[in-house]
């Protein structure tokens, strides 16, 4: 069965389980770098809202041998326990006074999202570029986010620079960078699953818990780093660690950043979400290995839709500006 006659049959299983009184429709939505992925909109009498249930995941399911009544069982629960049964007012939406301190920043790539630019402000940066959108959480639905379009600011009657300076100005005010070495990540990693062995354990350390966790970290430490000196590496994200790679706007992160290493600083655009940095001047580094590293994360460790891009960038010191290096 192909993904088009997978689709049909879920929509026609689903629209039969739950009835006439459902609205069950198949929808098709570009999500970012222009991944198309289907779904399935369920729609109640009593709720105004209905979350797509994307299926390609599910067809994956099916290809790997799970059987299509077992699929469709899935596709319901996510549903069910998904579902909004108010009806929803959206009107404050039309408010920009209601909207202004909820709107954000994120980098995409440009040439990935050439097709959703055409109806989105955007300010160019370097390859990337830069787009707002209304965070939302409430609790009958959840949390999530909405892109801003053209036609969001004529109903709100403001311009891409009011657009753009409310939005910049919320970013760095709630989403402020934050840096962290790739080691101290990668021993706080190690730290909670050795602790979580240890609840496991029934053996009686006597006391010397703390001691056992920090002997056994160092010595996988050991292990995964080795003994070589190795050039340090930073992440840069938010304390959400989601649009995190927008931290590469803020001139103060980076500058601050490059001051403590008395550096440049190579970009590596690790996904949306997150930035790694690696001081320019180390010896040992080698632009080409860094490129190579930033295409197999986005090829093998990232999601399509949150690849940010293949380039790698350098931050200068002397005049605080980011290049495509």
């Amino acid at each position: 069965m192909n993904f088009n006659d997978f689709i049909t049959f879920m929509l026609e299983e689903v629209k039969r389980e739950l009835g006439q009184d459902v609205k069950v429709e198949v929808r098709e939505v570009c999500k970012n770098n222009g991944i198309m992925l289907k779904g399935l909109t369920i729609l109640s009498k009593e709720s105004n809202l209905s979350p797509t249930i994307y299926l390609n995941g599910f067809y994956k399911e099916y290809q790997e041998g799970k059987e299509l009544i077992d699929v469709k069982q899935s596709i319901l629960e996510v549903y069910r326990s998904s579902k909004v049964d108010v009806k929803v007012d959206m009107d404050f939406f039309l408010d920009y006074e209601k909207v202004k301190n909820k709107l954000f920043c994120k980098l995409i790539n440009y040439d990935k999202n050439t097709c959703l630019l055409q109806d989105v402000p955007y300010q160019k940066f370097l390859d990337l570029a830069v787009v707002c959108y209304f965070a939302y959480e409430a609790e009958c639905m959840g949390s999530g986010f909405i892109t801003i379009h053209t036609n969001h600011l004529d109903n709100w009657g403001i311009d891409e620079n009011e657009l753009f300076e409310r939005a910049m100005t919320n970013t760095k005010s709630v989403y402020p960078g934050i840096y962290y070495s790739m080691e101290d990540m990668l021993r706080q990693m190690v730290e909670k699953d050795v602790r979580r062995d240890l609840e496991q354990k029934s053996n009686d350390l006597e006391g010397n818990e703390e001691e056992w966790i920090s002997f056994t970290v160092e010595q996988i430490m050991k292990g995964l780093l080795g003994e070589r000196k190795r050039s340090p590496m930073y992440v840069i994200t938010n304390e959400g660690k989601a649009w995190g790679a927008t931290c590469m706007l803020w001139k103060e992160t980076l500058q601050k950043l490059a001051e403590e290493l008395e550096s440049d600083l190579f970009i590596l655009p690790s996904s949306v979400h997150e930035i790694i940095i690696v001081p320019a001047d180390e010896e040992q580094v080698c632009v080409d290995y860094l490129q190579s590293m930033v295409e197999d994360i986005n090829r093998t460790h990232v999601e399509p839709e949150e690849v940010l891009s293949d380039h790698i960038y350098r931050y200068l010191r002397d005049s605080g500006t980011t290049i495509l290096q």
